[in-house]
């Protein structure tokens, strides 16, 4: 009896190291198709996707319209699969402007989804602050600082000394 109960724990032993295996497998395998479904756009510099001082620019958003010459949002999809994925490269930072990057840089899986799942026009638009999409943090300064410091503020108190439970003292 005691043969075939160790005989059991062995194998959910080794059970549990495969399927953990083959979960980290397929998120590869995932990590890797999104990255391959979306390719890089070229060129060098990082493209202005109407963010920031150009957006009150005329100029800038009509030659950023539909029709007229779009920027291609691909980089901005590549940069934030690959910070999930934890593959970002100096060659996709590149892509994007430093504005950009941080907006990226401080989402959560759940935001990074919404964006991969967005279409380029909805982007765009959620970029320059058009319109919105729902569940995502603007790309404004103002909105990433206000999430990062409220951000901060729940990490602290998870991390704060006096949240940890304190042994009873003794009465005398």
């Amino acid at each position: 009896m005691k043969r075939l109960i160790a005989a059991i724990a062995a194998v959910l032993r080794s059970s549990v190291s495969y399927v953990w295996e083959r979960c980290k497998d397929t998120g590869n395998l995932v990590a890797r198709a999104v990255t391959t479904i979306l390719p890089g756009g070229g060129g060098g510099g990082a493209p202005d996707y109407g963010v920031g001082a150009a957006n009150d620019n005329d100029e800038t958003v009509a030659a950023t319209a539909p029709g007229a010459g779009e920027v291609d949002m691909r980089p901005i999809r590549e940069l934030a699969a690959a910070i999930v994925n934890g593959g970002a490269t100096e060659a996709m930072c590149a892509k994007v402007d430093e504005r950009t990057f941080n907006w990226l840089s401080n989402l959560n899986r759940g935001m990074i989804a919404k964006i991969l799942m967005a279409s380029d026009d909805e982007l765009r638009s959620h970029l320059r602050g058009k319109s919105t999409i729902k569940g995502l943090l603007q790309a404004d300064e103002d909105s990433v600082n206000a999430f990062r410091q409220a951000w901060l503020l729940e990490l602290s108190k998870v991390i704060e000394p006096e949240n940890e439970p304190r042994l009873a003292q003794p009465i005398n």
